[in-house]
C-alpha cells in the first residue's frame, strides 16, 4: 500500500524560512506542494523564486483566501509576520486546513481563538516557537533543572531583524520553567540595582529574568543559565543554519495529520 501524500501549502515562502520550507517540502516524497502565498514574486513560480533549478508548477499567489478556495491542502506551514499570523491561522482553520504555525506573535486570547475553531471545523493544529530538535530539548532540560534550581537566567540572540522580542522560543522557555519550580525563582529588586533602565533585562513568569540580544551574523541561539551556591549551570543550543528546523517543520506536518480534532498542539516537544 502507498503511504500517504499531505499536500502542503507554505504561507510566506520567500521569506528565510519560508524558502527553507517550500524546499524541504518539495524534497520530500511525502508531501505535495499545491500552494504558495506571499507578497513578493507574485506570479513567479514557487521554485524558480527562490533559486531552485527546476519549476515546481506552483505559482505564489498573495490572496490566501483565493488560494485556498481553489487548492485542496491537508496542512500548511505559516511563516510571516506577527501581525499577520492570527487572521492567516484563522483563514487556513475557515477553509479545512490544519495550521502548523511557526510565527511568533499569538497572544493567549488568541491561541483560546484558535482552539476553539480548530473545535468548531473538528481539525487539529500546532504552533511551534522553535522546530529546531537541539532547542526543544534545550527548553526540556531547562524544565527539568528548574526543580532544583531557584535562581536562574534566560538570554536569547537573534539576527537584528528578528521583529519580536524576547523570542517565542525564550517564552516558551520560561513558561516550562516557571511550571516546574515549586516556589518560582528569586527576584532582586530592580529599583535598587539599575543605573540604567532595562539594564537586569525583562522579567518573565516566576521572576525569571529574559535578555534579548539582537545583531547581525546570528541566526537563533539561546542560553540558560542556573546559579546557586559555588556552581553555575548553562544550557546552551545554537542555530547557524535555518535549514536545522526543517526537520521539525517535516515533523509537525506529519504527526498533525494524526492529531484528534480540536487538539491544539504547543511546542515540538509534544511529538518527542
Amino acid at each position: 500500500m502507498a503511504a500517504q501524500t499531505h499536500r502542503v501549502v507554505v504561507v510566506g515562502g520567500t521569506g528565510k524560512m519560508g524558502r527553507e520550507v517550500v524546499k524541504t517540502v518539495l524534497q520530500a516524497p511525502d508531501m505535495d506542494l499545491v500552494g504558495v502565498c506571499d507578497r513578493h514574486h507574485v506570479g513567479e513560480d514557487a521554485a524558480l523564486a527562490i533559486g531552485l533549478p527546476t519549476p515546481a508548477q506552483v505559482p505564489i499567489e498573495t490572496d490566501l483566501n483565493a488560494l485556498l478556495a481553489r487548492v485542496q491542502a491537508d496542512v500548511c506551514v505559516e511563516f510571516t509576520r506577527p501581525e499577520s499570523v492570527k487572521a492567516n491561522a484563522l483563514c487556513l482553520v475557515a477553509h479545512g486546513v490544519r495550521p502548523v504555525i511557526g510565527t511568533t506573535g499569538l497572544t493567549t486570547e488568541d491561541l483560546v481563538t484558535l482552539q476553539q475553531a480548530l473545535a468548531q471545523q473538528g481539525l487539529a493544529g500546532a504552533v511551534i516557537p522553535n522546530f529546531a530538535i537541539g532547542a526543544v530539548l534545550l527548553m526540556q532540560f531547562a524544565q527539568k533543572a528548574s526543580q532544583y534550581f531557584t535562581h536562574a537566567e534566560i538570554v536569547e540572540l537573534h539576527h537584528n531583524k528578528k521583529l519580536d522580542a524576547p523570542s517565542g522560543t525564550a517564552l516558551r522557555t520560561a513558561s516550562l520553567m516557571a511550571e516546574a519550580s515549586a516556589d518560582g525563582f528569586a527576584v532582586t529588586n530592580v529599583a535598587d540595582t539599575e543605573s540604567i533602565a532595562g539594564a537586569r533585562g525583562a522579567q518573565g513568569p516566576a521572576g525569571l529574568r529574559i535578555h534579548s540580544v539582537r545583531l547581525p551574523g546570528l541566526v537563533a541561539h539561546q542560553e540558560v543559565l542556573f546559579g546557586a551556591s559555588g556552581e553555575l549551570f548553562t544550557l546552551r543550543h545554537d542555530s547557524f543554519d535555518r535549514q536545522c528546523f526543517m526537520p521539525g517543520v517535516a515533523l509537525a506536518c506529519r504527526r498533525l495529520m494524526q492529531e484528534p480534532a480540536g487538539q491544539l498542539v504547543l511546542g515540538l516537544e509534544h511529538w518527542l
